[in-house]
């Protein structure tokens, strides 16, 4: 049993309000456990994501002591679910690496059945728990912190809340115990079912921070996850499926393989290799099925094609082999492209309850418009979610219409951000348009902004800008659906008005202005890798 590979986390939480975005949410407290893991010689501190999200203060406690050290996230990848921290001092980093006993780390896939330690600090006690158990698969499942699916282990060693980044591990070489993944979930509605991330995930994360970490403190990027390919495919079960596209029959010996290329959006890293209609026979030298899935030699059951393409790095190569259709039938041809492309980037970002990007536009005497870039998390807000024994039921009925088009959207130098009309703060010149506001839910009547004063918006700077050049002028404000809105000047008093009346101490939060893509093509060229065309843009 380890005894000083761990440390508590202690977490200082500032909720979001996604009600009033200039508002902040409540203090909370939260707790859950990091790993001290040894890679490469160097030591890393690594929980989850969701164990520092929106948090405002972090320190961590030994095992064994009093001691409490502040500590700070210096990368976290929120589709995952795994962050890295770091000690706040050299002092305290200093005390760490004398005080633990790092664990090193397998990063080697790991059978069903394996015997395994989950450590960890659950809530209802003060020190170090352990418990055993077994891995049972290895799957492709939603990720709890950013309902994405991603590889992770099951395992029935018992998942409490606290156990949160605490480390899985074997025991190898006698006593000796090596960390092969971390504590990632537990199943509330099941018994003695638990979650983990397995080690190459956290290798992986790791050397992305070791890669990007620069851009990253630079605020050029905000994290790097496991690569993905954008496209919509369907199954090629059905025989005469089948023999409408041109595919041989197969005998009933013959697993069936293939999966249809249903379509491909414009911001797909497979956009010029792929097309409509290709059959996607092999991925890395595996054959697909024809229900998507893959048999790889080390699972005993087939699995998601993701698994191979989350088994690989950001920037590697793809290698297909497609049939396509040409004047003489279907062709089969090898393909190759590079994954630029990530997992849960999209134009309403992943699931990762950061505060929302705002502004409020005044508007005649004490009226005021906010705009805000919609995100998942703001999105989910309007899903209620029930809870029964056997599933979880979601109530969509309160969600407003737009959302329905924005899955279909995809970003580009037209559209990076979608903006929308949040909330309307009330006075006689906002009279009429009470509908066009996103909190009113079902009712809303408006869509994403389009255009203000003739600009187009591909972004919330551009609505300020474009608000902001012309003040003493009414705004023409446009929407997808073809609805208008104007927005009446404001006069010289109505700031301090809606100040006072709402507690607003900034109109325009932060976040909003754009980071210049100059310095940060600069610094990918000196950092000696020609991969500026391939990486991500900078957070806008």
């Amino acid at each position: 049993m380890i005894t000083n590979s761990t440390l508590k986390l202690a977490a200082d939480k500032q909720t979001i309000n996604y009600v009033t975005a200039w508002s902040i949410g409540q203090s909370t407290k939260s707790s859950a456990t990091v790993t001290v893991i040894q890679y490469k010689g160097k030591m890393y501190l690594v929980t989850n994501a969701h164990a520092v999200a929106n948090a405002t203060y972090l320190k961590v406690k030994f095992n064994q002591g009093s001691s409490e050290l502040p500590v700070e996230p210096v990368w976290v990848d929120p589709i995952m679910d795994v962050a890295i921290l770091k000690a706040s001092s050299e002092e305290a980093e200093a005390l760490i690496a004398k005080k633990v006993e790092p664990l090193e780390i397998n990063p080697e896939f790991q059978p069903s059945s394996t015997e395994v330690n989950a450590y960890g600090y659950p809530a209802g006690g003060k020190g170090l728990s352990f418990t055993k158990g077994h891995i049972s698969r290895t799957e492709i499942s939603i990720i709890a912190h950013s309902r994405l699916p991603g590889i992770t282990v099951q395992t029935s060693a018992p998942i409490n809340p606290g156990n949160s980044g605490g480390p899985i591990t074997r025991v190898v070489e006698g006593k000796k115990e090596e960390c092969i993944g971390i504590v990632s979930q537990g199943a509330s509605s099941l018994s003695n079912v638990g979650y983990f991330i397995p080690a190459w995930i956290v290798v992986q994360t790791i050397e992305n921070y070791n890669r990007f970490g620069a851009l990253r403190a630079k605020r050029f990027i905000d994290y790097v996850t496991v690569p993905h390919v954008s496209f919509e495919w369907q199954t090629l079960k059905n025989s005469f499926l089948r023999a409408q596209l041109g595919m041989k029959q197969d005998s009933l010996e013959n697993e069936p393989t293939g999966i249809l290329v249903s379509s491909i959006p414009s911001n797909s890293c497979a956009q010029n290799h792929l097309q409509e209609g290709d059959i996607i026979l092999e991925i890395d030298g595996y054959k697909i099925q024809a229900d998507g899935n893959v048999q790889v030699k080390e699972l005993e059951h087939p699995i998601s094609y993701l698994y191979l393409l989350q088994r690989k790095k950001y920037l590697d190569n793809l290698d297909l082999v497609i049939q396509r259709k040409g004047d003489q039938g279907l062709n089969t041809l090898n393909i190759t492209f590079r994954l630029t492309e990530q997992l849960g980037r999209s134009l309403v970002g992943p699931r990762n309850n950061k505060s929302i990007k705002y502004h409020i536009q005044p508007s005649g005497k004490n009226g005021g418009y906010v705009f805000v870039r919609c995100t998942q998390s703001l999105m989910d807000t309007f899903k209620s979610t029930y809870s029964t024994p056997q599933k979880n039921i979601v109530d969509n009925s309160n969600v407003p219409n737009m959302f329905n088009n924005f899955s279909s959207l995809s970003a580009g130098p037209d559209l990076r951000e979608i903006v929308v009309l949040q909330n309307i703060l009330a006075s006689e010149e906002t009279d009429g348009y009470e509908n066009f506001a996103l909190n009113r839910g079902y009712l809303c009547e408006s869509d994403r902004v389009i255009e203000v004063n003739e600009k187009q918006i591909t972004n919330l700077w551009d609505l300020v800008s474009a608000l902001s050049a012309n003040p003493t002028n009414p705004s023409l404000i446009k929407f997808a659906n073809g609805k208008q809105l104007i927005i009446a000047p404001e006069e010289i008093g109505t700031r301090e008005a809606l100040k006072s009346r709402y507690q607003i101490a900034f109109f325009t939060s932060p976040e909003v202005s754009p980071i210049s893509k100059a310095p940060f093509l600069a610094e990918i060229e000196a950092s000696g890798e020609n991969i500026k065309s391939k990486l991500s843009p900078p957070k806008m």
